[in-house]
């Protein structure tokens, strides 16, 4: 039989770049339902984004999320 794992506490501080507090309010008051994020390689989009669905997946158990990546030929 396995043992419970224990959970683990973190704030959205240590785990998000300060760049994104403004978007992350924004979604949490429902201030905005769509989010596109611009720039470029390395700008931890993908972290913040993956952590705000997430906390809304949590918030809203009946809810589903679909991410899409475009992808730009040049």
């Amino acid at each position: 039989m396995r043992g419970c794992r224990s959970l683990t506490t973190y704030k959205l501080s240590d785990i998000v770049s300060p760049a994104f507090s403004g978007p992350h309010r924004a979604i949490k008051n429902g201030a905005i339902n769509d989010l596109v994020e611009k720039g470029g390689r390395g700008g931890t989009k993908s972290s913040f984004i993956s952590v705000e669905i997430i906390l809304l997946l949590l918030k809203h158990p009946d809810c589903h999320a679909v991410v899409m990546r475009m992808h730009l030929l040049c």
